[in-house]
């Protein structure tokens, strides 16, 4: 297992960032969901605590178990967890992630629910606007 120290953009927002030291693979997956898919920056292996031969051999059972008790108190965290990682506790989880597991998706790649194109109206004409009377005038003129 690997861990890293990274800038995490709470609500992904570049005004609110805070660096976590040793964090393990799953949890920068999972602060990444928890914060809106693009929250992960300036990522790095912390080398002195992958190198930790305790830290290294840890259980997926177990991390699991620390990350639940970590993040289980918010239902949007454990929805979080459960779909990236799926509910089984013996499940495997990831030994490490890369920036490249947390590319935004260009534009061009992004799929607009409506695509119609956006006409303006033209203005109507003077024979077209009710009364014959141009704008500004009264009906009663």
């Amino acid at each position: 297992m690997k861990y890293y120290d990274a800038k995490v953009r709470l609500g992904g927002s570049l005004l609110n960032e805070v660096w976590c030291h040793g964090i393990s693979a799953p949890e920068v997956m999972l602060l990444n969901a928890i914060h809106g898919g693009s929250a992960i920056a300036d990522l790095a292996e912390n080398k002195k605590v992958s190198g930790d031969k305790a830290k290294a051999k840890i259980s997926p059972r177990k991390l699991r178990s620390e990350l639940t008790r970590k993040y289980g108190s918010k239902k949007v965290h454990m929805d979080a967890f459960n779909g990236l990682f799926g509910p089984g506790a013996g499940q495997a989880l990831p030994e490490e992630v890369s920036m490249n597991d947390f590319k935004a998706i260009p534009d061009d790649e992004v799929e607009s629910e409506d695509e119609t194109e956006v006409v303006p109206t033209p203005a109507p004409s003077e024979d077209e606007k009710p009364n014959g009377k141009a704008d500004g005038q009264s009906v009663l003129d």
